[in-house]
């Protein structure tokens, strides 16, 4: 995964996309920096404190994004915009949904993680089917990052987090840093496209 954020980064940074994309590179700086953390000094940083840490402040920089891509990708078309608002509005009240759901069922501190990842997810897809209804030119690298995202979330909240549970957890907490690898694969192939 380490690797493949290197990479990722390089290419932003060689062919210009940082300047298209600003939170994004935040983001994978974050990701790179937060897995090099774990990886050399796990006694202080493999933790359930730290782990939530990172995973909240990554599902905020996700819907940093989103918000980032909405300014540059809606700016000249208002009733686009309007409707992605709307969309982004249902995101949260779906994760505040699943948030509240985790927080009844007597999962407080994983409440909050909930809320942020549904809302990120659903966000990137309000994106994604707001700029298809209205044939919005999204800037390939946005498209990359938004089906990505969309992909990545979408498949580790509905499948992952459903099989994380009882025998299969192993198996899932193993699939994770595959999944993530593969998609921040995906970013790179379009960080470096011409």
């Amino acid at each position: 995964v380490a690797a493949a954020l290197v990479l990722c980064v390089a290419g932003l940074l060689v062919r210009g996309r940082a300047a298209t994309a600003p939170v994004f590179a935040v983001y994978l700086g974050f990701a790179l920096i937060t897995n090099r953390l774990v990886t050399w000094a796990p006694e202080t940083f493999f933790n359930r404190r730290f782990w939530q840490w990172q995973v909240a402040t990554s599902n905020a920089l996700e819907f940093l994004i989103v918000l980032d891509i909405v300014r540059v990708a809606f700016r000249h078309w208002k009733h686009a915009r309007r409707l992605v608002h709307v969309g982004l509005a249902i995101a949260v009240a779906t994760g505040a949904g699943g948030g509240a759901f985790a927080f009844i069922s007597g999962a407080p501190d994983l409440g909050m993680l909930s809320w942020l990842e549904t809302a990120a997810t659903w966000s990137f897809v309000a994106l994604l089917i707001v700029a298809g209804w209205y044939r919005l030119p999204l800037h390939p690298f946005h498209r990359s990052v938004c089906l990505g995202f969309a992909l990545y979330l979408g498949l580790y909240s509905a499948v992952l987090d459903t099989l994380a549970h009882g025998t299969y957890r192993t198996l899932v907490a193993t699939f994770d840093p595959v999944a993530f690898a593969a998609t921040v694969g995906i970013w790179t192939v379009a960080a470096w496209h011409a």
